[in-house]
């Protein structure tokens, strides 16, 4: 999956892009951004242990997948994370995640 920031802005557009085997299968682009942090939900492989994507699914859990996976990748976009804040952006970022 590749997560792209389209924006500095907290909460701003991003692209989003999911790879199988190396090949695209699937994209959207997103308006907007939860500003927020905040879930239990976790990357989960092979099985999803939390949340169905209905109701209908609860008693189904955890999804086991039952094929074979070999190799699972996540990268992340570090442009800006290893940037400090300024006490002004820190404030400024707590201000808009509430």
């Amino acid at each position: 999956m590749v997560f792209t920031n389209e924006s500095t802005t907290l909460g701003g557009p991003a692209n989003v892009q999911l790879f199988i085997n190396g090949r695209g299968v699937g994209e959207v682009h997103l308006e907007r951004q939860t500003r927020a942090r905040f879930s239990t939900e976790c990357m989960d492989v092979g099985m999803d242990n939390r949340a169905p994507v209905s109701p209908k699914y609860r008693d189904l859990m955890p999804f086991k997948f039952t094929g074979r996976i070999e190799h699972v990748t996540f990268e992340f976009d570090l442009v800006n994370a290893n940037r400090e804040l300024t006490p002004a952006e820190r404030l400024e970022q707590h201000v808009r995640m509430d």
